[in-house]
């Protein structure tokens, strides 16, 4: 699986293809910023992370992305990023103005071409271009759409709203609510088949409900793993701690 050297990255796997819609990407991150055990020099250590994952500086990039999944004729939008307009307590994704749904259209896809969405998870940065404003009202951007969800996913957000400060974030009450309300909303398994060549993973950890999807095409694999999957910039140091998801929606840049 090679990615394409156009600006719109594709992959694919067998019979499917993945197109990567990237909504911000930060070049020349300083590792320790986000993981406190990681330096630049343990970065430049492993030279086949240059330039791919990381600069000759040791730095990396972060990226926030969604990924298209199309299978036959059928098309899924997998983690769809952070949002415009969102009050959101990260200050570098609060209340945005990001092309991102000029990008989408440019790698090809309508929003009203999009027959499902996939949310490996219900963090910030995997739901926001679910819904857009409209008249003062959040409104569902993939009215085609049916948006798949896991029942703990669902619950755990929504036991987080209860908690939401008055004029805080509350991720539940702008970007998934009025897709239930509007009945728009299906709850899978965590290892739910979803026909053709994908499949869903329980990954269970970085938040209730989590889980991956699995691509099988053709005798080719290939795994979204959401934010399960530390960044390759970081795995060779071996360390652990750090604050920073990543993979689909935010991550660290990287190639499948």
């Amino acid at each position: 699986m090679e990615p394409s050297t156009t600006q719109t990255q594709r992959w694919t796997v067998g019979d499917v293809t993945i197109t990567s819609v990237v909504e911000d990407q930060t070049d020349g991150v300083p590792p320790e910023l986000f993981f406190p055990d990681a330096t630049a020099d343990s970065v430049k250590r492993h030279a086949w992370l240059v330039p791919d994952y990381a600069d000759d500086r040791g730095h990396v990039s972060l990226r926030v992305q969604a990924l298209v999944i199309e299978d036959g004729d059928r098309r899924i939008l997998v983690d769809p990023c952070v949002g415009n307009g969102k009050i959101r307590d990260l200050p570098w994704w609060n209340q945005q103005s990001w092309p991102f749904m000029e990008r989408l259209l440019d790698a090809g896809f309508k929003p009203g071409s999009i027959d499902q969405v996939l949310h490996t998870h219900l963090h910030a940065d995997h739901l926001g271009w679910d819904t857009h404003l409209e008249d003062g009202v959040w409104v569902p951007t993939f009215v085609n759409a049916r948006h798949l969800y896991t029942g703990a996913g669902l619950d755990h957000s929504r036991r987080e709203s209860t908690l939401a400060a008055e004029g805080g974030q509350d991720i539940y009450a702008d970007s998934v609510a009025p897709i239930v309300e509007a009945g728009l909303a299906d709850v899978v398994a965590e290892d739910a088949q979803l026909g053709g060549r994908l499949r869903l993973e329980p990954t269970g950890g970085h938040s209730p409900g989590h889980v991956s999807l699995w691509i099988e095409s053709d005798g080719e694999t290939a795994l979204i793993t959401g934010d399960v999957i530390h960044p390759p910039s970081r795995r060779p140091t071996g360390t652990r701690r750090g604050g920073l998801a990543v993979r689909s929606g935010s991550g660290m840049k990287s190639n499948p």
